[in-house]
């Protein structure tokens, strides 16, 4: 599950790690005195805000109400704020980038840090990048926070040191999949601050760290993502081209992860749970064919369903595939591999529509690929 910068920053407090004093607020009605001026961050689930130009500095409590409305009826990027993060300036002399990730490639926690931050880390040559993976028979040492930043000449920096040691204890504990902070600001007068969060938790450990009024939130998921959750799906939105809807035995990250390794930008994964798609009434098999559909509002490149079924019936999961994709797959490549119960009686049915039935995995995800490049 993704977080809002608030939460993020809420709990990088709690272990220590300096952020800008700010104030959260739900109305124009409540911005706080700005004697020195303020930033207006609205809080949605998407990067790029800075370059949206939604990432705004003001002068005065004036201009940030004007602002807190603006966001408060505009969405960004198609995500509409309901909460609004307003924080003092910080006057910035360096701009970091550091981040600590699960690496399913070398099944381990990894490191990575870049003296160029502010910027998308994609941009940042190899040169610019250090990455440090983490024995997780040893936990973090000190020798690996020298080797992160021994290139860039930083491993002496005792404030920056203390810092990624603060972060990974955030991390392991929470037990989080990504903890990033771009950028991480060196001010003018000398200290360390986080001007941004981004973290992603393990969906299993949710309820541990976030409060009670941000689970009960209707902004702590995407619209798209609601949807899927009201149905018994789990659902991430991204920002690349593919999307990815699978199901049965880890299936949706087993997707992911050999899209990605081939070099697959994803736009969506998707987890089919307890969705009632394989339903053997036609009734559900409709109204879940709808919610499917909403792949198709956010304008992927390509569709790979990739379903692995030993109890549910394929034949009826790809009835409702049938519903969902049969006229869109004409304009926008779907590529579906079935496998398991009833598979045979389920790709029948999909024979006659534009839907690109592959049965082997390695040719259905370079299919996908190669669609992509298209």
């Amino acid at each position: 599950m993704n977080l809002f910068e608030y939460q993020g920053k809420r709990l990088f407090a709690e272990y220590g790690i300096p952020v800008p004093r700010g104030t959260l607020v739900a109305d124009a009605g409540q911005i706080p005195l700005l004697p020195a001026g303020g930033v207006v961050k609205p809080q949605v689930l998407t990067g790029g805000r800075g370059k949206a130009g939604a990432i705004r500095s003001v002068d005065t409590a004036e201009q940030a109400k004007e602002l807190v409305e603006h966001f408060l009826k505009v969405p960004v990027k198609g995500h509409q704020a309901e909460k609004i993060l307003i924080e003092d300036k910080i006057d910035i002399a360096k701009e970091y980038y550091f981040s600590i990730f699960v690496n399913r490639s070398n099944k381990c926690i990894s490191l990575m840090f870049s003296p160029a931050g502010g910027v998308e880390i994609e941009g940042n040559d190899s040169k610019g990048i250090s990455i440090v993976d983490i024995n997780p028979l040893i936990g973090l040492r000190d020798y690996m926070i020298k080797t992160l930043l021994s290139r860039f000449g930083l491993y002496k920096d005792k404030e920056l040191n203390a810092l990624i040691r603060k972060a990974y204890n955030l991390f392991t504990e929470k037990k989080m999949m990504l903890l990033e902070i771009n950028p991480l600001v060196v001010t003018k007068s000398g200290e360390l601050t986080a001007l941004d969060a981004k973290i992603v938790l393990d969906d299993w450990v949710v309820d541990d760290n976030i409060r009670e009024e941000d689970r009960q939130s209707s902004g702590s998921m995407t619209p798209f993502e609601r949807a899927f959750a009201e149905v018994g799906a789990s659902a991430v939105e991204l920002d690349g081209d593919i999307a990815i809807f699978a199901g049965g035995a880890g299936a949706s990250m087993a997707s992911a992860d050999s899209i990605a390794r081939r070099g697959g930008k994803l736009r969506c994964i998707i987890d089919h749970g307890t969705m009632p798609a394989s339903s053997e009434d036609e009734a559900t098999r409709r109204q879940m064919a709808e919610v499917e559909r909403l792949m198709l509002a956010l304008n992927p490149k390509v569709i790979f369903i990739n379903m692995f079924f030993q109890a549910g019936r394929l034949d009826y999961e790809c009835a409702t595939m049938k519903l969902a994709f049969e006229e869109a797959a004409k304009t926008v490549p779907v590529v579906a591999r079935c496998v398991g119960r009833m598979a045979v009686e389920g790709r029948a049915l999909l024979a006659s529509t534009p839907i690109r039935v592959i049965n082997s995995y390695n040719e259905a995800c370079a299919e996908v690929i190669r669609l992509e490049a298209m």
